[in-house]
């Protein structure tokens, strides 16, 4: 780290902290809620739009010590929420639903999806 008195003689960089307990706040349950879904049609649409990548924009997967803790951002619930608006959440649902033993689910016809690797819309 170098200190200099005239900052125009100079380049500066910032380092930036993030609290990602505080940026990633929302577990499933509550990102449910907020949408204004059932938690079952939040778990399709999660799948649908990838929600559970651990990408650190949309979900970020907290370990402490055995425990496994996926939580989401506001960009997760934001997606989630566009999503609603353009897509059909009956035809995600019955796409990416957990089968029953025996049960096939049909493949999904709706865009944005994460299995076909097509891009989401964006707002």
């Amino acid at each position: 780290m170098t200190y200099v008195s005239d900052s125009a003689s100079s380049n500066a960089a910032g380092i930036r902290l993030v609290d990602l307990e505080k940026k990633f706040y929302m577990g499933a349950f509550d990102l449910a809620d907020r949408a204004g879904i059932t938690r079952n049609k939040a778990a399709a649409l999660r799948r649908h739009l990838d929600l559970d990548a651990n990408d650190d924009v949309h979900s970020h997967r907290f370990v402490h010590g055995s425990q496994k803790l996926m939580r989401y951002s506001d960009n997760a619930l934001r997606k989630m929420k566009t999503a609603l608006e353009h897509y059909d959440i009956e035809q995600i649902w019955s796409a990416h639903r957990t089968a029953r033993k025996g049960q096939v689910t049909p493949s999904c016809t709706q865009p944005g999806c994460a299995e076909r690797n097509e891009e989401s819309p964006s707002k």
